[in-house]
């Protein structure tokens, strides 16, 4: 289904805007003051008018899905332990996403006998995002084109090819190999490993994107121009090509139980964003695109995050209470990444001399949790 968000944002009347202006100063509780009449650059992204349903969604769109192949075989033996593996492979078959459809329409409009230079100057970059399928012929309308003679024709659908319109298809493969080791709990102890090894490519994420933190779902910059598209195709930000995990369990006494997970993890693979060197609609986005200093900066080319080691652990203590009392009471300490690991798990991937590749999240430090419970 469509995402919530991306109905709302597309579809309602929403009112978006945002103003700047020059900062005189902070009051104590961190409040600006700023004079009202001196404003720097005012934006309107959503002005509360309802869009014709034919101009937002092609008619030919097609639902999103993916394609899942699981292959794998597990064996347990008699004395409690299990072993599995399993192959894993993703891929996604069809995308939807909002594109703008600006770059291709002057052309259409000087080919159906319409004025292309009115569409020009209308379709600026910005004037029409459409839900559709990327890299697939669209069937969209407007009510903005007009005749030679400059009168308005009203509603009229355009065909608009996948060439016309520079987008290529949504590509999102996920190839893994797991392998399982399990002992199960027998009274005194019991024992878990699991080693991932995958590969996580193409040109779009998902729904959001993490490369610059947009959570805006099923409406982020990716297909907004083709230019954007450029280099997009590569390691996307949830490859990570080693992962292993071990958790178990040991009984101490018949009060004591002692738990531990070990979590070790691959870096994260990252590119450089920048700004689009040709392509203009591209360029007005500003750093959006992969490209730094004008030279091509691949996804997941760049730069590295750290690889990721925690261990956890847990102990859970059953005091025995009067007999005549129903219940049973609990105190359980978790103590999360014991031995407090600063792993950088992220870094500024944008264009910039000063701040490129510098640590933007840490692993969570060292913390513990402390609980009760009373079951009766």
């Amino acid at each position: 289904p469509i995402a919530t968000n991306t109905n709302i944002r597309m579809a309602a009347s929403e009112i978006f805007t945002e103003n700047y202006y020059f900062l005189d100063s902070l009051n104590n509780d961190d409040t600006p003051n700023f004079d009202a009449n001196n404003l720097i650059r005012a934006s309107v992204f959503g002005d509360g008018i309802i869009q014709d349903p034919a101009s937002l969604r092609d008619a030919n769109i097609k639902p999103m899905y993916q394609d899942e192949w699981l292959l794998g075989g597990e064996h347990q033996f008699d004395n409690g332990w299990s072993v599995s593996a399993t192959a894993i492979y993703r891929k996604l078959g069809v995308l939807i996403e909002d594109i703008a459809i600006d770059a291709a329409v002057p052309g259409w409009a000087a080919a159906n006998g319409y004025d292309a230079v009115a569409a020009a100057s209308t379709w600026s970059g910005f004037h029409q995002y459409v839900l559709t399928n990327p890299g697939q012929d669209m069937l969209v309308g407007t009510n903005d084109l007009l005749n030679l003679d400059g009168s308005s024709p009203g509603l009229v659908l355009m065909d608009l090819t996948a060439a016309e319109l520079g987008y290529p298809e949504g590509k999102r493969t996920y190839k893994a190999i797991q392998l399982t080791a399990s002992r199960e709990w027998d009274g005194q102890w019991s024992l878990d490993a699991n080693y991932t090894f995958s590969r996580s490519e193409g040109n779009t994420e998902g729904t959001v994107k993490s490369d610059n933190g947009q959570d805006d779902a099923g409406i982020t910059t990716d297909f907004d121009q083709p230019g954007l598209t450029d280099y997009s195709d590569g390691r996307l930000p949830n490859d990570r090509t080693h992962h292993f995990k071990m958790w178990g369990s040991y009984a101490v006494s018949d009060n004591l139980t002692v738990g531990a997970k070990l979590d070790i993890e691959s870096p994260r693979q990252q590119g450089c964003i920048g700004a689009h060197p040709t392509d203009y609609f591209a360029s007005l986005y500003g750093k959006n695109s992969w490209f730094c200093g004008g030279v091509p900066t691949p996804r997941g080319t760049q730069q590295s995050t750290d690889w990721q080691k925690t261990l956890d652990l847990s102990f859970s203590f059953t005091p025995s209470i009067n007999e005549q009392i129903p219940g049973d009471l609990t105190i359980r300490a978790d103590v999360f990444n014991v031995f407090d690991s600063t792993a950088v798990t992220d870094r500024d991937e944008y264009d910039s001399p000063d701040t490129f590749g510098y640590a933007t999240n840490y692993q969570r430090p060292r913390y513990v949790r402390i609980m009760a419970s009373y079951k009766y």
